[in-house]
Order: C-alpha cells, then sequence, then structure tokens
C-alpha cells in the first residue's frame, strides 16, 4: 500500500527536488558572481594604479629631459662664452727676445743631435776596445799561469792542496813508527811494497 501512496506523492517529489536544485544552483551562480566581480574590481584597480604610475613616470621623464636640456644649453653657452685665443700685446724689446732665443734653439738642436752621435760612438768604441783588453789580459793570465805550472812540472814537481799532503805525511810516520814496532812485518810489507811496484 505504501507503493501505491509513494507514487502519487512522486510527480510532487519531483518538483521539489527540481525546485531544491534550481535553488542550489542560482545560489552558486550568486556566489560565483560576487568572486567574479571582485576580481574584476581587483584588476580595475590594479589598471588604474599602473596607469597612474604610468603617467607619473612620463612626467618624471619630461622633468629629466627638460633639465638635460636646460644644463646642456647652460654647457653650450659657457663653451662658446670662452674665448678661443687671448690676444697679447708684447713689446718691440720682448719680440727681439723671442727671435734671439728661437735662432740659438735652431742652432743648438743640430749641434746636440751632433754632440749625442759623437758621444754614443765614443761610448761604443771604448766598451768595444775595454772588452778585447779584458779578454787579452784574461787569455795571457792563462797562458803565464800554463807557463809556470809546465816549469813545475819540468823540474819534476807538482801541486797538491795542503790537505792531502798533510794526510800523506801522516800516514808515511804512522807507516813509519809500525814498522819500527814490528821489524818482521816491517820486512814483509817492504817486500810486498817492492813485489807491488815492479809490477
Amino acid at each position: 500500500m505504501e507503493n501505491k501512496k509513494t507514487t502519487p506523492n512522486e510527480p510532487q517529489n519531483d518538483i521539489y527536488e527540481l525546485l531544491r536544485k534550481v535553488v542550489e544552483t542560482n545560489e552558486e551562480n550568486i556566489k560565483s558572481t560576487k568572486q567574479t566581480e571582485s576580481v574584476h574590481l581587483e584588476a580595475r584597480n590594479f589598471y588604474q594604479s599602473a596607469q597612474n604610475a604610468i603617467i607619473g613616470s612620463t612626467n618624471m621623464m619630461q622633468k629629466a629631459i627638460q633639465f638635460v636640456r636646460k644644463e646642456l644649453d647652460y654647457i653650450w653657452d659657457y663653451k662658446t662664452s670662452i674665448p678661443e685665443s687671448i690676444p697679447a700685446h708684447l713689446s718691440e724689446t720682448t719680440v727681439n727676445f723671442f727671435e734671439k732665443i728661437e735662432k740659438h734653439i735652431k742652432f743648438i738642436f743640430p749641434g746636440s743631435i751632433g754632440i749625442l752621435s759623437l758621444a754614443a760612438i765614443i761610448l761604443f768604441g771604448t766598451g768595444h776596445f775595454a772588452f778585447k783588453w779584458y779578454s787579452e789580459s784574461i787569455r795571457a793570465k792563462s797562458e803565464i799561469r800554463q807557463d809556470i805550472l809546465d816549469e813545475i812540472k819540468r823540474d819534476g814537481k807538482a801541486i797538491f792542496e795542503i790537505k792531502d799532503y798533510d794526510q800523506l805525511k801522516y800516514n808515511t810516520d804512522l807507516m813509519n813508527k809500525w814498522m819500527k814496532k814490528n821489524p818482521k812485518d816491517g820486512e814483509r810489507f817492504m817486500k810486498f811494497k817492492e813485489g807491488f811496484e815492479s809490477k
């Protein structure tokens, strides 16, 4: 029976359900519209503030350009006000004095170049002869030294370091003392030495 009761109410329930959905949809549309309006207002405010900033910066740029133009005009006026040459009114004696100095400079300059050239030639010549003399003196010293060494060699002598000579003298004295203390071993050593030297 309940099925029969619900059936006649079903179209009425559908209408209420449909009406409820329409109301919900309208409420969602209203919320969405409000959000869209707030976003639109924010965008418009941002656009206006950006437009104001651009206008402000444009005004500042125009003021800066005007300032630069004024400064350039001032600099140009100042530059053109500076004279390019200043006439000097010199007396006759001053002009004669400067003419004499000019003549001396014309004479001195070529003369100083000649003196400088002569000094350079003397410098290089002296250096060349000094180098030759030094080379010859070293060669002469080495020849004299070689002559002295050859003369010592002809006399049957030689040059030794003092340290080596002292060591040899010490060893010889030591060997002689040993041979005096050990005469038998000393004789054997002398025979060995003679045999060794004969080879």
